[in-house]
Order: structure tokens, then C-alpha cells, then sequence
């Protein structure tokens, strides 16, 4: 009998060059959420050995996606249930747009990403052509955080978003001109944007995770190249500090101080003003801009991994 044989997709990828590289690094363990019943827990074993297999058939993943999308309906049904003590008789449009409203998901972008998860699955259902392919692997993996978000604490979650819109507002008053963001004593990075990626407030004092988004190299774009290797300096902080309206100060975890100054003053001024200015004159700087905003879902999806991986059982 031949055994099976790796996907030839994995060739290319690199850092998989076994099952066991694959189920490290790519099919790795669901961390769920301990209030899970048993019979769900189950059954997303199932769709984690699915996922699993795709290292010999990658078409294994579509089906994956799949069975999660499905099981998911299984859980919002079943956490309905539970908190509202009466069986859920709507669609599951409706039925994610109860959770939605109820602030039940730690994602902000919550309802239009369900949704999308809704019509995939609506349409591999019945046949009609819908994404596939190795990116969909992500996607089973964001449906498990949502599971992770439904089971949390709901006081603690929304006291979490207010801190984050207090704190994202804090920020956004400080850098609309540019701002110079000191990481060490007389060492700054000019700074163009930054955004509150999580609040872990399960932690004393609540631990901060922030991504700042520094200038970056407009080489690339002179010649009309597009340079998607832009990375936010992402930092864990706690204890923010407004000292005035221009100037917030941050401590990371060894309690150096960070300091965010809206402020800038010579000659940082004129090197973000010129930075700025051609920045804007390059039309494929907006679509830099816009692949922030997934850089940025990116970094949050790795804090919540840590988040759950250290809160939740395996």
C-alpha cells in the first residue's frame, strides 16, 4: 500500500518540510474556550484533523471551512440557548445580528466579517463558486476566536471597548499631523498613524497592545513598484499617562517609558511635512494605506491567539 505523499502547495511554502513542520506551524492545536459544550468540542476536533490532512490533499481545507461555518451556527444556536433560555427559531443572519448587536464579539468589524463567513458558506452549500484555497486556512482560525469572543466576560469585554475608544481617541487627537513617538531617551520615530489593537484587562495593570505606524521608505514608489513589506512597531504597554494635550506617556512591561508627542517641533516638523507631501503626490501610497488596515487585523489576531492560548484550556 503507498501512504500518502504532501501536497505539492507545501513544497513552495516555506519552513513546511513534514506533517509535523504542517501541524506546528500551519494546522495548529484550536484553543476553545472552557464553558464549550463537550459534543461542540468535539466536533471541531474533527474539523481540526480536516485540517490536518490538507498537508496530503489541500483541497481539505475548503471542506474545513466548511464544517466550521456550519458549526459555528451550531454554537451561536446553542449559546442562545443558554443565555436567553429558549431555542432560536430565525436564520442565521439574524441570529449573528442578535450577537452583534449585543456587543457579544471583541472584533469591530464583527458583523460585516460573520456575514461574509454567512455567504461562503451559503454558497459552497449550493455550489456556487466561493473562495478557497490555502488563505481560507486563516479563516477557520478566525471563526475560533469568534467562538473564544462569545464565551467571554461580558463586563470585562465591554469595559475593554471603552477603553479602547477612550484610548484610540487620545491617540487620533495626537497624530493627524504626524508625531514623533520616543522609544528610548533622545531616540524617536516619526509616526503616522496608531491603532489600539487589544486591551488585556484581565491583567494588573491592564496590558496594552499597540501598533504604531512609522514612515516608511517611499523608494519603492518612485519607480511605481508597490512595497508590501510594511510592519507596524507594535508595542505591549500599560499605564497610559496624557501628561498635556500634545503629550501621552506609555510604560512598556520593564516600565521604560514610551512617549507619543503630537507636537513636533524642528527639524521633525519639516521631515514629516516632506515626507507627507510626497507621499501623497504617489498614487499607489493609498493602496499602502489601505493594506494597513489588514496589517493591522493581522497583528490583532496573533494578541488574541496569545490571549486565549494563556486564558482558555486546550
Amino acid at each position: 500500500m503507498q501512504l500518502p505523499t504532501a501536497d505539492w502547495v507545501w513544497d513552495v511554502h516555506e519552513g513546511v518540510d513534514s506533517f509535523a513542520d504542517f501541524c506546528e506551524k500551519i494546522a495548529k492545536p484550536f484553543i476553545l474556550p472552557p464553558a464549550l459544550p463537550e459534543k461542540l468540542k468535539e466536533e471541531f476536533l474533527v474539523v481540526h484533523k480536516l485540517l490536518q490532512h490538507a498537508y496530503f490533499e489541500c483541497r481539505f481545507i475548503d471542506i474545513a471551512l466548511l464544517q466550521a461555518s456550519v458549526l459555528f451556527e451550531k454554537v451561536l444556536k446553542s449559546y442562545y440557548q443558554e443565555t436567553e433560555e429558549k431555542n432560536y427559531k430565525g436564520n442565521l443572519q439574524g441570529l449573528i445580528n442578535h450577537f452583534v448587536a449585543n456587543n457579544h464579539f471583541e472584533h469591530t468589524n464583527a458583523n460585516e466579517v460573520l456575514h461574509v463567513y454567512r455567504d461562503i458558506r451559503n454558497r459552497k452549500v449550493h455550489d456556487v463558486n466561493a473562495p478557497n484555497g490555502l488563505l481560507m486556512i486563516r479563516g477557520v482560525y478566525r471563526l475560533i476566536y469568534f467562538v473564544n469572543e462569545l464565551y467571554e466576560d461580558q463586563n470585562l469585554r465591554n469595559q475593554r471597548a471603552n477603553e479602547t475608544k477612550h484610548l484610540q481617541s487620545v491617540l487620533n487627537q495626537l497624530i493627524p499631523c504626524g508625531a514623533a513617538l520616543e522609544i528610548e531617551e533622545g531616540r524617536y520615530v516619526l509616526v503616522y498613524d496608531a491603532k489600539v489593537l487589544f486591551i488585556n484587562n484581565k491583567k494588573q495593570p491592564s496590558e496594552i497592545t499597540v501598533a504604531f505606524w512609522p514612515e516608511f521608505d517611499l523608494k519603492p514608489f518612485l519607480d511605481g513598484v508597490h512595497h508590501y513589506a510594511l510592519k507596524p512597531l507594535v508595542k505591549k504597554v500599560h499605564s497610559p499617562n496624557q501628561i498635556s494635550t500634545n503629550v501621552l506617556e506609555l510604560m512598556e512591561q520593564d516600565d521604560k517609558k514610551i512617549r507619543i508627542n503630537g507636537e513636533l517641533i524642528e527639524p521633525f516638523k519639516m521631515m514629516y511635512n516632506n515626507w507627507l507631501k510626497q507621499a501623497l503626490s504617489l498614487p499607489n501610497v493609498q493602496l499602502v494605506m489601505q493594506l494597513k488596515e489588514s496589517f493591522d487585523n493581522e497583528e490583532m489576531e496573533k494578541v488574541l491567539n496569545e490571549f486565549y492560548s494563556t486564558t482558555n484550556q486546550k
